[in-house]
């Protein structure tokens, strides 16, 4: 590594562990102060350590302590939903750390600290510009849920999966690109559509079969966890599915009827119907906003990054989601979507910059504070 990039990533981490720290007092200061939910449970005594672990950390970490259990009497709010790589790595750290949600803290930074490395190489590889490289990682630390990085989720362990097996790729290291793919799909359910952008590059490059092989095996990831729960609890894909659509009010569009509702919400916000500070309907239209913006920048990205493997990523990722029923959590989905971080730090006017980071800073604090107060931002 370069001296300079060297340098770089020194500042990348101080300015990471001031934004952890920083929101972590704004975090127990609002807990504080905001009194608009009352959830029972709390990880930690500590409000310091506490904000980091709010609605799916609890199932991360019970997976991580407890492992999986299911119960068909009781099918809604099962662990049984979430992938299982991140609490695998929380099992192990934790067997030296002894407490689970510090754990669970220090792995997430930990990866969002590799991915921002991982990040910067794959845009100077991509791009050869090390201003919009550097600008690259400001952006997504103050992207405004780039929170759910430092929390106990596995978003950070995922976006340096993914990150890796771009970064391999164009290093042309198939069997690291394979072997990250697989981590990837084990990671989160629509972990395996990463084959997707990469089916796409390989038909483009006019890989052999031999080559097209190392791609192929990446769902073997996914297979390996449905067998095991399969095995384990007789759960087939279909009531996995099912139990999500239950227990967190998924409304995938396969079924006609959720196409239907998820118009009819965005009609009722825009015409305030039944708005309020509570309402789920105010969740519809951040989340919705969160799309807007990360469709326009993923093709303004198209711009910089040249290779359409990138935009066909983009859209995988962003659309699925949605597709599948998500569209309450658009504003934790669409930070993997690292396209969105290249092209705001492509903005060459400095006012244009400086407004949108204070913007992005504005609305890191905001939605922080709702999160940690158990607002539906999750």
């Amino acid at each position: 590594m370069e001296k300079t990039d060297k340098k770089v990533l020194i500042y990348t981490l101080v300015f990471l562990i001031i934004i952890f720290f920083v929101l972590t007092l704004i975090g127990a200061f609002s807990v504080e102060v905001i009194k608009v939910f009352e959830f029972p449970w709390h990880i930690s005594k500590t409000p310091f350590l506490d904000v980091w672990a709010k609605w799916d950390s609890g199932y991360f970490m019970d997976i991580a302590t407890k492992g999986y259990s299911y119960s068909p009497d009781n099918p809604k709010f099962q662990n049984v939903v979430f992938f299982p790589l991140y609490s695998i790595i929380l099992k192990i750290i934790n067997s030296v750390v002894k407490s689970i949600l510090v754990t669970g803290i220090l792995v997430s930074n930990f990866f969002l600290f590799l991915s921002l490395i991982i990040l910067f190489k794959l845009v100077k590889l991509e791009i050869k510009n090390e201003n919009i490289a550097k600008n690259s990682l400001i952006y997504l630390l103050i992207f405004p849920t780039s929170f759910f990085f430092l929390a106990v989720y596995s978003e950070s362990l995922f976006l340096f999966n993914i990150l890796a097996t771009f970064y391999f790729l164009k290093k042309d290291n198939l069997k690291l690109v394979s072997i990250f793919g697989v981590l990837t799909s084990l990671t989160k359910s629509i972990g395996f559509m990463i084959i997707v952008p990469l089916i796409y590059f390989a038909i483009k490059n006019k890989f052999e079969l031999r080559k097209i092989f190392y791609i192929l095996v990446i769902p073997v990831g996914t297979l390996i966890f449905l067998s095991y729960l399969y095995i384990n609890f007789g759960l087939t894909p279909l009531e996995l599915i099912s139990i999500e659509e239950k227990a967190w009010e998924r409304n995938p569009w396969y079924n006609l009827e959720n196409i239907n509702k998820f118009f009819s919400n965005i009609y009722d916000i825009l015409f305030l119907k039944e708005f309020s500070i509570k309402s789920l309907k105010l969740i519809y239209i951040i989340n919705l906003n969160f799309v807007i913006i990360a469709t326009l920048l993923i093709i303004y990205s198209t711009k910089i990054l040249k290779d359409k493997i990138y935009l066909i990523y983009s859209l995988t990722f962003l659309f699925s989601p949605i597709i599948l029923g998500h569209i309450v959590a658009m504003t934790r989905f669409v930070i993997i979507l690292f396209p969105v971080y290249i092209a705001l730090a492509s903005i060459k006017n400095s006012i244009i910059n400086n407004i949108i980071k204070f913007v992005s800073i504005s609305f890191l604090i905001i939605l922080f504070m709702m999160f940690v107060n158990w607002f539906a931002i999750y």
